[in-house]
C-alpha cells in the first residue's frame, strides 16, 4: 500500500517517494524497494492536475426561515468557493442560460440581489445556478427558501390624510406650466400620491415632496378639477380636490381687408407639415418645457444640422459610435417642430431605433460598456417620437431582455444591471443611465427603485446601497475611508495628506494606477468626466421619476464638479462638453461651457436643452 503520493522527476519519469511495490508476475514473488533519500538530480513535484471541470460550490444561502410580517423586500445572498456568475429562477430545473434573473451583485465569490414585492403569509423559493470563469455550470439547483409571517389579525384600515395645497381652490391659472403640490401623512407610511386632471391620471410621485407639473396647453380655458389621491402601504387611500379656472391667453388674429381675387395659375400644393404631439410629458422633461425652447439659436441649429445629416451605422459593439446620439437629435427635432415638407423626422428616427436591435455583441471585453454608452439615447429617442404599435412592442420586448442579457467578455461586468450595481467607475455610471432610461420607458417602477438605491449608494449613502466591488490598495489611497471595501464611489468631504479630495470619483480619478497626488493625472480627470456623463443623466431621469437625486449625499454631483473645478480642466474632451450645462442649470454654478455642446456618450445637446 502506498501512503504518500509525492513524486520525483528523474530520467523523464516519476517514481513513488517512499515505497515502490513491485509484483513480479513470474513466480509470484513480491519485492519491496525503499527509497531513503531523494536523489540530487530529482525534483519534488506536486500531483499532476487535469483541466478544471468542477462547477462552483454554492453555500450560505440567505435568507432562511420566516421573515417578520410586513417585510416587503429582502436581499437574497449566497457564496461560492470560486469567482462565478449566478442566476436564479422561481421554478426548478431550469438550465442556467435560461434562468430569468441574474444576481445584481455577482462575478466574485459573494452574490446578492434584492427581492421585492414580498407579502405576508407567503413562501418563496429561489433556484440558483452559477457558472465559473472556466464556463463550468451547475446542473442542479441550490435552493434558497423563506417565507413572510402573517401579520396581525388587526389590519390597518386607517386611510392617509392628504391635502392638495397648490393651486388653491377657486383660483385662476394663466401659466402654461402649473406646479400641483400636495401634502400627505399616515399612521404607518404613505406609499405614493397620484395626481389627476379631470379624472384622468397624469402623474405619480413616490417622494415626500409630492408634486406634478401640469401642462395646461392642451386644455380649454374654463373650469377643471385637480385631484390628489394618497395611498398608504396597506393600500388605503384618500383624496383631496380643487377646482381651478384655466385662462391662457390666445392670440387675437389681425384682420386685414380681403383683396379682390385675381386668377392664379394652378400649382401643386405644398405638403402640410405634421406637427409634434401636444399632450403628455417626456421621460426627460415636460413637453411644455421642450416646446418653449428656441428654434433660432446656434444651439438649435446644431441639433437640427445633425438631425438633417447622415446618422452613420447602428453598432452597439462600438463604444465610440455616435449613431445613438445622432438618432436622439432627430427625435428632439421632431418633438420640437414635427415633420417638415422636406424631412420626415419621425420616420427617420423610427428607422434608426429599429435598426439598432441585434447589433449588440456577445463575448467582447467592452460589450457592456458599449451598451451602456448608447442604449439610453435610443430609449429617449423612442420616447420623444412616441414609438407605437408593433414597433413599440418589438422595442419593449428587446429592451426588457437586453437589461439582463449576459453579454460576457469582461469577466466581471457582463450584464447591464449587474454592472450598475458593482462598478464604482464610468462603466457603472453609463450602465446606470441606460438602465434607468430603459426601466422608466418600460414603466418598471420596481427596477427604477432598485436603480435609485444604487445611485444613492454611489453618491455616498452606504445605508441605501454598498455592494460595490472591492478596490485595489492603490485605488484606496484616494478614498476618504482608506479602505478597499468600506468606501463610497464618490468621496464625502475630507482631506488626505493635505489634499482636498471631497467629491473625487475614486474608481476613475486613480486611473493610470496612480496613487493619491495633486493634480490628478490627465487620464484621471478624463475618466472623471466620463463618469459624470452617465451620472448627470441618471440624476436627471431619477429626478423626473420623483427622486431627490440632485441633492443626494450633500449634493454629491456638485461636489464632484467642484473637484474638477479645483483642478481646472473642464471640457477636457469634446464628448464631455455637454456636462457643464446641466450642472450649471441644476446647481446654479458657473462652470465654463462650450457651444455647441453637441453630443457625448448616451446624451448631449444640453446647451439647447438647458442653456436657457
Amino acid at each position: 500500500m502506498l501512503e504518500k503520493t509525492q513524486k520525483i522527476k528523474q530520467l523523464g519519469f516519476s517514481l513513488p517517494l517512499l515505497l515502490i511495490l513491485v509484483l513480479t508476475l513470474a513466480g509470484g514473488t513480491l519485492a519491496f524497494l525503499k527509497l531513503n533519500s531523494i536523489p540530487k538530480s530529482g525534483e519534488i513535484l506536486s500531483e499532476a492536475k487535469g483541466p478544471d471541470k468542477t462547477p462552483p460550490v454554492r453555500s450560505n444561502g440567505l435568507p432562511t426561515g420566516a421573515l417578520s410580517s410586513g417585510t416587503t423586500q429582502v436581499d437574497a445572498k449566497l457564496t461560492t468557493n470560486e469567482k462565478a456568475t449566478c442566476r436564479y429562477d422561481t421554478s426548478p430545473n431550469i438550465l442556467y442560460k435560461n434562468q430569468k434573473w441574474i444576481f445584481s451583485t455577482t462575478g466574485d465569490t459573494s452574490h446578492s440581489t434584492l427581492i421585492t414585492g414580498l407579502s405576508n403569509g407567503t413562501s418563496y423559493s429561489l433556484y440558483v445556478r452559477c457558472r465559473d470563469r472556466k464556463a463550468n455550470v451547475n446542473t442542479d439547483d441550490f435552493l434558497i427558501t423563506f417565507s413572510v409571517e402573517n401579520g396581525s389579525t388587526i389590519s390597518d384600515t386607517t386611510p392617509p390624510s392628504v391635502s392638495l395645497t397648490n393651486p388653491l381652490n377657486g383660483s385662476t391659472v394663466s401659466d402654461t406650466s402649473v406646479l400641483i403640490t400636495a401634502t400627505a401623512s399616515d399612521n404607518a407610511s404613505v406609499s405614493k400620491v397620484e395626481f389627476y386632471v379631470d379624472s384622468v391620471l397624469k402623474g405619480t410621485d413616490y417622494s415626500s415632496s409630492y408634486s406634478y407639473t401640469w401642462d395646461t396647453t392642451p386644455y380649454l380655458n374654463g373650469s377643471h378639477i385637480l385631484l390628489a389621491k394618497a395611498f398608504d402601504t396597506s393600500s388605503n387611500s384618500a383624496s383631496s380636490s380643487v377646482s381651478v379656472t384655466v385662462n391662457n391667453q390666445t392670440p387675437t388674429p389681425t384682420l386685414t381687408p380681403t383683396p379682390t381675387p385675381t386668377p392664379t395659375p394652378t400649382v401643386t400644393p405644398t405638403p402640410t407639415p405634421t406637427p409634434p404631439p401636444t399632450t403628455g410629458d417626456y421621460l426627460l422633461m415636460p413637453r411644455s418645457q421642450l416646446l418653449s425652447l428656441s428654434t433660432t439659436s446656434t444651439a438649435w441649429n446644431n441639433v437640427k444640422g445633425i438631425a438633417d445629416g447622415d446618422l452613420g451605422t447602428p453598432d452597439l459593439k462600438n463604444q465610440d459610435n455616435k449613431h445613438d446620439v445622432k438618432t436622439l437629435a432627430v427625435a428632439l427635432v421632431y418633438a420640437r417642430i414635427g415633420n417638415t415638407p422636406t424631412m420626415d423626422y419621425r420616420t427617420k428616427a423610427r428607422n434608426a431605433i429599429m435598426s439598432v436591435m441585434g447589433t449588440e455583441q456577445v463575448g467582447a471585453y467592452n460589450s457592456i460598456l458599449s451598451l451602456g454608452r448608447q442604449l439610453g439615447a435610443y430609449v429617449l429617442a423612442a420616447d420623444f417620437i412616441n414609438l407605437d404599435g408593433a414597433d413599440d412592442e418589438t422595442f419593449r420586448a428587446w429592451l426588457k431582455d437586453i437589461r439582463t442579457k449576459e453579454l460576457g467578455g469582461h469577466g466581471r461586468w457582463i450584464v447591464l444591471t449587474q454592472t450598475h450595481g458593482d462598478s464604482n467607475n464610468n462603466w457603472g455610471s453609463f450602465a446606470g443611465a441606460s438602465r434607468i432610461a430603459a426601466s422608466m420607458y418600460l414603466n418598471d417602477t420596481t427596477d427604477v427603485e432598485a436603480a435609485s438605491k444604487v445611485f444613492r449608494g454611489f453618491t455616498g449613502d452606504r445605508n441605501a446601497y454598498a455592494s460595490f466591488r472591492t478596490i485595489s490598495s492603490t485605488e484606496a489611497t484616494w478614498a476618504c475611508s482608506q479602505s478597499t471595501t468600506l468606501y463610497t464611489p464618490i468621496n464625502p468631504p475630507c482631506y488626505l495628506s493635505g489634499i482636498n479630495v471631497d467629491g473625487a470619483i475614486v474608481g476613475d480619478i486613480y486611473r493610470d494606477s496612480t496613487p493619491l497626488q495633486w493634480p490628478p493625472t490627465s487620464t484621471g480627470i478624463s475618466y472623471t468626466l466620463e463618469s459624470l456623463q452617465g451620472l448627470v443623466l441618471q440624476a436627471e431621469l431619477l429626478s423626473r421619476a420623483g427622486y431627490d437625486s440632485w441633492n443626494y449625499s450633500d449634493k454629491a454631483l456638485k461636489r464632484a464638479a467642484d473637484l474638477v473645478s479645483r483642478d481646472g480642466r473642464w471640457n477636457y474632451s469634446s464628448v464631455s462638453y455637454h456636462v457643464p450645462w446641466i450642472l450649471n442649470k441644476r446647481y446654479g454654478l458657473n462652470i465654463p461651457t462650450r457651444s455647441p455642446a453637441s453630443y457625448g456618450r448616451v446624451f448631449g445637446y444640453t446647451d439647447w436643452l438647458y442653456g436657457n
